[in-house]
């Protein structure tokens, strides 16, 4: 009599559906679309304190807003003293921007100039000295969309010169909404300052707007000074830079450079020379 074993009940492999990463997908489709938009900025500062000056260079991150090159900033990488307050003496302390260049991810340089500062909104920008030669790629913030806590953010950078500047991206969560006297986001742990000038997009792939630094250092009525206090990063919403940026001149219109932290002086009345009475001619 043959032995009957019961059928096994299979599924084929082709019906098991794998989990779907949309998380993972969500950031590889925000960094196809916008790297090229993220773009490294080279700057060379000069510091003037106590009579004596020195040349620093050091790059931060740039979001390019339109297809002719403007470029956002934090204003803090151009103007330290912004972070300050009045704990530094204008009389001996200035900063004045030397050199800016865009370093694009194709490798390409483009000479660069600060031609406006909002420290409101912790946000300056630069355009290219000179047209580009073909439109850039950029990050529409005009219209961002309305977020609010608990939701979920991309927040895309780049890495340091030692990592190549390659594309980056944390996923943080809006924990506080600011509401007045303007609507700014504030989400957890942005690593450090590392996450500054960084573009944020909701995870439709929309872009939200910019993390900025907001406040300024303080020190407390502690025996250690905690200079961190009263500053934190928060994402100005797109609207909000786009109307700065609307703003912003001309490199042909813009004014010199200010040097940072020093009021510029007023224009003084150059001393009139003595004049010699005319001669008068004899008869």
């Amino acid at each position: 009599m043959p032995i009957l074993f019961p059928l096994a009940t299979a599924v084929p492999p082709a019906l098991v559906c794998p989990a779907v990463d949309t998380l993972g997908e969500a950031i590889r489709g925000v960094v196809q679309k916008n790297r090229a938009s993220m773009v490294t900025v080279s700057l060379v500062l000069k510091y003037n304190m106590g009579g004596q000056s020195q040349d620093s260079e050091l790059e931060t991150e740039g979001v390019v807003l339109t297809s002719e090159g403007l470029v956002a900033v934090i204003n803090a990488a151009i103007d330290p003293a912004a972070m300050m307050g009045g704990d530094t003496d204008s009389a001996k302390f200035s900063v004045k921007v030397v050199s800016a260049r865009l370093l694009l991810e194709d490798g390409q340089e483009i000479p660069a100039k600060v031609v406006l500062r909002d420290p409101d909104k912790g946000i300056a920008f630069l355009r290219p000295i000179a047209p580009v030669g073909k439109p850039l790629a950029f990050v529409d913030l005009k219209k961002p969309p309305v977020a609010q806590i608990g939701d979920s953010l991309l927040v895309l950078g780049r890495l340091g010169k030692g990592a190549n500047r390659a594309p980056r991206v944390v996923t943080p969560r809006i924990i506080g909404v600011i509401e007045k006297p303007r609507t700014l986001y504030v989400a957890e742990t942005f690593n450090g300052l590392l996450a500054l000038g960084d573009v944020v997009f909701n995870e439709k792939g929309e872009a939200l707007g910019i993390v900025t630094l907001r406040g300024k250092m303080e020190t407390t009525t502690r025996t250690t000074m905690d200079m961190s206090r009263g500053m934190m990063p928060v994402v100005v919403p797109g609207d909000d830079i786009w109307e700065a940026a609307s703003q912003a001149p001309s490199v042909k219109d813009a004014k010199d450079d200010t040097p940072v932290g020093k009021t510029p002086a007023k224009p003084t009345t150059p001393p009139k020379k003595p004049t010699t009475p005319p001669k008068k001619s004899g008869k």
